[in-house]
C-alpha cells in the first residue's frame, strides 16, 4: 500500500507541516505519562524494600522482574498508541509501520527509563514529578522543531543533543513520507510559509522541509537507535545502581537462637527471624 491510493485523503504539500506536528504529538503526550510513572515507582520501591527488608525478596529479583514486565507492557502499549490514531484514523502507509513502532518504543521506554530514575533518586514523588515535567518540556524545546541547531550557542547547543525529541524529528517524516505520492503544487500559488514546490515526489518534498526544518533533514533509523538506546542505558544503569544503593541500606532478617536454656519464657515468644522496621526513604 502507498499513500497515493489513500483511503480517506490525498497527501496535500501544504499539511506536511501540519503532520509533523501531529506525529511530535504521538509520542509527546504519552511521554508524558511517565510523571504517573515516578509516582508510581516512588511507591513501589517503598514496598519492595519491605518485602527485601524482610526476607521475602531479592533486590535482583525486584530489578529483573520489572524489567520484564515492562517490555511487554511498552509494545503493547506501542501498538494501541499508533495503530489506531495513525493507521486507522490518520490512514499511515502500513509500509511503514514497524519502524515507526520501533522508533515510538525506543522514545517512550527512554522516558520510563528517566521515570524510574528521578523515583529512585530523589527525596519524595513530588519532586521526582517535578523534575520528571521539566525533563519532558525541554526535550520537547530543543527538538529542533522551535530552534534550529546552528541558531543556537554553546553551552546551550548542548542540550540539543542531549535531549531525545531531536532524534525522533530527524526521522519519523522520512521514515513516513519517503516513499509517499504528492499532490502536485504550484509554487506561484503556495501562501508564505507552506511547503509547495513542483513535484509529487516523497523524497523531494521532504526536502523542501528540511529546508524549512532543519533537523527533519538528518535521517539516519540506525544511528537514532543506537543514541536512544545508549540514553536508555544511562538512566537505566543508575536506576538500577540506586536500588541497589538504597535496598542495600535496610537490615537483613537476623536468626536468633531460641533454643538457649537461659532465655525466659518472654524470649520464647520472639520470632526466629528478628524484624527491623524501615528506615526513612
Amino acid at each position: 500500500m502507498s499513500h497515493d491510493d489513500s483511503r480517506l485523503r490525498p497527501n496535500t504539500q501544504d499539511k506536511l507541516l501540519s503532520k509533523l506536528w501531529l506525529s511530535s504529538w504521538f509520542v509527546s503526550v504519552p511521554a508524558l505519562l511517565g510523571a504517573v510513572v515516578v509516582n508510581s515507582v516512588h511507591d513501589e520501591l517503598l514496598i519492595s524494600r519491605g518485602e527485601v527488608t524482610n526476607g521475602l525478596m531479592r533486590t535482583l529479583s525486584y530489578v529483573m522482574a520489572k524489567f520484564i514486565i515492562t517490555l511487554p507492557t511498552i509494545l503493547f502499549f506501542g501498538i494501541f498508541g499508533i495503530t489506531i490514531p495513525g493507521y486507522l484514523l490518520h490512514t499511515f502507509d502500513l509500509s511503514t509501520y514497524f519502524k515507526f513502532l520501533q522508533l515510538w518504543m525506543l522514545y517512550i521506554y527512554l522516558f520510563e527509563c528517566v521515570a524510574e530514575f528521578l523515583a529512585i533518586w530523589t527525596s519524595n514523588k513530588t519532586s521526582g514529578m517535578m523534575l520528571f515535567l521539566i525533563y519532558w518540556v525541554l526535550s520537547f524545546l530543543f527538538g529542533g522543531v522551535f530552534l534550529p541547531a546552528d541558531e543556537m550557542f554553546w553551552p546551550i547547543k548542548l542540550l540539543y543533543y542531549i535531549f531525545p525529541m531531536k532524534y525522533f524529528t530527524s526521522n519519523i517524516m522520512y521514515i513516513l513520507y519517503k516513499d509517499a505520492t504528492f499532490e502536485w503544487c504550484d509554487p506561484a500559488t503556495s501562501m508564505p510559509g507552506e511547503i509547495c514546490i513542483a513535484s509529487t515526489a516523497g523524497t523531494d518534498v521532504l526536502k523542501a522541509l528540511a529546508n524549512m526544518i532543519p533537523v527533519t533533514g538528518n535521517p539516519n533509523l540506525f544511528n537514532t537507535s543506537i543514541i536512544l538506546l545508549g540514553m536508555i542505558l544511562f538512566f537505566k544503569l543508575f536506576y538500577i545502581v540506586g536500588v541497589m544503593y538504597k535496598f542495600s541500606r535496610t537490615y537483613i532478617p537476623i536468626p536468633i537462637d531460641i533454643g538457649q536454656s537461659n532465655h525466659d519464657s518472654k524470649t520464647m515468644l520472639v520470632s526466629s527471624y528478628h524484624i527491623v522496621g524501615l528506615q526513612a526513604w
